[in-house]
């Protein structure tokens, strides 16, 4: 049932990826889609947001999975990643915008890391009562792309899938902010 649940997940990620800047797309025929009221949600202190774009998106994609251990669909690697900016410029950190299938709904999950490529913060923006919510979510702060998250404690199903995508929102943040 969760396999099938995530199937259906990754097939409307494949299908809004499209419209959504994605890092191995250096120009878009559309504007980039942004998700500005969520991303202030993990930076409220950043005046703006850019895509982070990656230079060589198959050398990306075999780090990433080369770095996680496991191959990825495309959908995986499409997600898109943003980097926040104060208006001066200054970047304040990244945020990687993926799907979550909870009780068979797509929902929006973002991770947001700092300089230091530590998870600083997670939401579900969709107010979802089945949602993992923040004592589940506050586990993975702090976090990098190191650690394999074996000590975040995930009870069901949909705080497995978030800790897989956290984990992978963290190296592919990591290794996309290095470029």
């Amino acid at each position: 049932m969760f396999f099938k649940t995530k199937l259906i997940a990754l097939a409307m990620l494949a299908l809004v990826a499209v419209s959504w800047a994605h890092p191995g797309h250096d120009k878009s025929p559309q504007p980039d889609w942004i998700p500005q009221t969520e991303l202030q949600q993990l930076f409220p202190e950043a005046d703006d947001f850019a895509v982070l774009r990656v230079k060589d998106a198959d050398q990306f994609f075999a780090d990433v999975q080369k770095k996680l251990g496991r191959k990825l669909t495309a959908s995986d690697l499409s997600t898109p990643m943003f980097k926040a900016r104060k208006k001066d410029g200054q970047v304040l950190g990244y945020a990687w915008v993926g799907v979550v299938s909870i009780e068979k709904k797509a929902n929006m999950l973002l991770v947001g890391t700092g300089l230091q490529n530590k998870v600083t913060g997670v939401i579900l923006p969709e107010n979802h009562p089945a949602a993992p919510k923040g004592a589940f979510l506050n586990q993975v702060k702090g976090k990098a792309a190191n650690d394999d998250l074996k000590d975040v404690k995930a009870d069901n199903a949909q705080q497995t899938a978030v800790v897989e995508l956290v984990r992978q929102a963290t190296v592919m943040l990591a290794l996309a902010s290095r470029e």
